[in-house]
């Protein structure tokens, strides 16, 4: 910072010249104030003088004895330093005069202040004495006094400025130079900079504001690139959104082409074959029926084609419905392995399977596990032409799914193509296709299958030229069970989640609900509840309290997912009726579940249909206008119950 244009130098600057000013205005004033009273004071001893004068030359002046009056002049005029002349007049005329040479000033004229006083007896005046006196010994005596006093003032202020000064310093400037230094940060992007020189004045309340909004500042900042990074990252998802869409629709197109060449390929063989039989060009029966024979095989690879087609619409429409049941997968396994033997066998292929006895019987859908298994088994016999294929089942220590294995000596997967062959379209190579056939879409509808399942699919040790290995996974525990379609039930009607692990019971809560005119999801424990009901949203839950448990369960039971679905925004409206066979009172964890004024609605098993209906109306009403439901089930209350 310049020194010339600081607040101290310029305030030092302003104090020097108001004292200064005010110096030589008051030295001015002094002065000519000293003079006005110096000459009153001179004006007043002239008149004493004058008339001490008059008083002892009265008897000269009476006797017109002027050598005697000159002789009083002479003396009174030498005793007196000051005084320049004294002159006598009788009328008009001087009868007597004392004057001392004096010495002009600059101005060419001498200093003189005359004064006249009258002598007179018994009111008669006899003479007129005037006395002038030299004021130069006395001005300069004032100006030296003055001077003296002016310089001592000056002295004073000018000392009084650096103290000022000096306190400027401290109370203004520096503060200032913090507030500077301060805002020079700031503006270098230092948003961590702060105020230090903190008074109590108005300085440090501008110091405190700053660093306030300092920190706002660098709170806004952090957030303004929290938003930027967040936006940045929402652009770049965006951009793959829009690439993996452009990608895929590519695909689609691609997908069109080709799968309108695989669905005319079989078609014109059906129709050459068929043809070939009605123009009479087969040459005995023998060969009649090999053409047939042809005929089927192209109808039947026709119909894997749509079939495949189909499987992939209903996913895409979420119309796949998974029904959940205790599957042996041996049973499956082996079922499926038949099937595929005659086609590995026409390659000539080894088809085995591999089992572990710890592998237990797992929680699915039957028909849409061996559809998988199905699946995977036909890619392995289509892009496998020598060798082996193995499926292997076994059940890991310490999990809760047991493992599937479909291993070919095939051509492998190649590195490019493992990170989308389980998407929809994309996985369809023109080359192999053409080459082997089928629609290409088998991993993506396994895959869809699988997780609907509760597990997972993976490729694992895919090596080019080296075979493929799939493995999945399917639970030994409870899976959500999905809605009916919505072909079957409209999506008007009520939908209820019932919350029952024994099979029996769900029956006979499902056939009531749908006949009541509801429709109808299902899960078979608390974790499989809470993540349905996240899901679908359901009208109402039905929910039993003594769900069973696995060890590595979320919530253990009816009450604990009661409480989840209550603290979560999704579901915390919805309506839930706990059904229960034991008193909840004694269920220690009932007590903290809920409060007295808000519990839920418990029916006590066994529960009347009519009650468990009433209940669920008074939740979700009726639909429509439907009939009493008719029950077979005898009971004690004469109708049917709820176990």
């Amino acid at each position: 910072m310049d020194w010339r244009h600081g607040i101290q130098t310029r305030i030092t600057a302003i104090t020097l010249v108001i004292s200064l000013v005010a110096v030589g205005a008051s030295g001015y004033a002094l002065l000519a104030t000293e003079r006005a009273n110096f000459d009153e004071e001179t004006r007043k001893r002239g008149e004493a003088v004058a008339q001490t004068l008059g008083r002892a030359s009265l008897e000269a002046i009476v006797k017109k004895d002027w050598p005697v009056l000159e002789s009083n002049l002479e003396f009174t005029g030498n005793a007196d330093p000051d005084v320049a002349f004294i002159r006598v007049l009788v009328g008009s005329r001087e009868v007597a005069r004392f004057r001392r040479a004096l010495v002009a000033d600059s101005s060419g004229q001498e200093p003189i202040l005359t004064i006249s006083t009258p002598a007179r007896i018994e009111g008669r005046e006899l003479a007129t004495f005037e006395l002038g006196f030299d004021l130069r010994r006395a001005r300069a005596l004032i100006f030296r006094r003055s001077v003296f006093l002016a310089l001592g003032v000056l002295a004073t202020l000018v000392l009084l400025s650096v103290v000022i000064s000096l306190a400027l310093r401290r109370v203004v400037v520096r503060p200032l130079q913090g507030l500077c230094a301060f805002a020079e940060a700031v503006e270098g992007g230092n948003l961590g900079a702060r105020v230090t020189h903190l008074s109590d004045d108005e300085t440090g309340l501008l110091g405190r504001k700053l660093n306030s909004m300092a920190t706002s500042l660098k709170t806004r900042s952090r957030e303004v690139e929290r938003a930027r990074r967040l936006l940045e990252q929402r652009n770049r998802e965006l951009a793959k959104k829009i690439e993996e869409l452009r990608r895929a629709n590519q695909a689609k197109s691609n997908f069109l082409a080709s799968m309108s060449h695989e669905l005319r390929t079989p078609l014109n063989g059906i129709l050459g074959f068929i043809d070939l039989i009605r123009g009479g060009f087969a040459s005995g029966e023998a060969e009649a029926q090999e053409f047939l024979a042809n005929a089927r095989q192209s109808g039947l690879h026709l119909l894997t084609l749509i079939e495949d087609l189909l499987d992939l619409s209903r996913i895409e429409a979420g119309q796949v419905a998974i029904q959940a049941e205790r599957v042996d997968p041996v049973e499956i396994v082996n079922s499926a392995c038949i099937e595929s033997a005659s086609t590995a066998s026409t390659k000539g292929l080894s088809l085995r399977t591999d089992v572990a006895p710890n592998a237990q019987p797992v929680l699915a859908d039957r028909q849409r596990l061996r559809q998988v298994l199905l699946h995977l088994l036909s890619n392995a016999v289509k892009f496998t032409d020598e060798g082996s294929i193995v499926v292997r089942v076994s059940a890991p220590p310490g999990q809760d799914h047991v493992l599937f294995e479909v291993e070919d000596t095939g051509n492998g997967i190649p590195p490019e193509q493992r990170a989308t062959v389980f998407e929809k379209f994309l996985q369809l190579d023109q080359g192999t296709t053409r080459k082997h056939g089928g629609s290409g879409l088998g991993l993506a509808i396994s895959k869809n299958l699988v997780e609907r399942m509760g597990g997972r699919i993976w490729i694992d040790g895919a090596r080019e030229g080296k075979g493929t290995r799939v493995r999945f996974t399917i639970p030994v525990h409870a899976i959500d069970v999905s809605p009916a379609p919505p072909d079957t039930e409209p999506r008007d009607r009520p939908l209820v989640l019932v919350v029952e692990n024994d099979s029996s019971t769900r029956s006979l809560v499902r056939t009531a609900l749908r006949k009541a005119g509801h429709r109808v999801a299902e899960a078979i424990d608390a974790d499989g509840a809470v993540k349905l009901a996240r899901g679908i949203v359901p009208d109402l839950v039905l929910l039993d309290v003594g769900l069973p448990s696995r060890a590595d369960a979320t919530y253990r039971d009816g009450i604990q997912a009661y409480a989840a679905l209550q603290r979560d925004p999704i579901t915390a409206s919805i309506p839930i009726v706990l059904l229960t066979a034991h008193d909840i009172a004694q269920i220690p964890s009932a007590k903290s579940a809920w409060p007295k004024e808000k519990a839920p609605r418990i029916l006590r098993k066994p529960v009347p249909i009519s009650v468990l209906l009433e209940a669920v109306d008074e939740s979700v009403g009726t639909y429509g206008n439907r009939a009493p439901l008719r029950t077979t089930t005898s009971s004690p209350h004469g109708e049917a119950e709820v176990a």
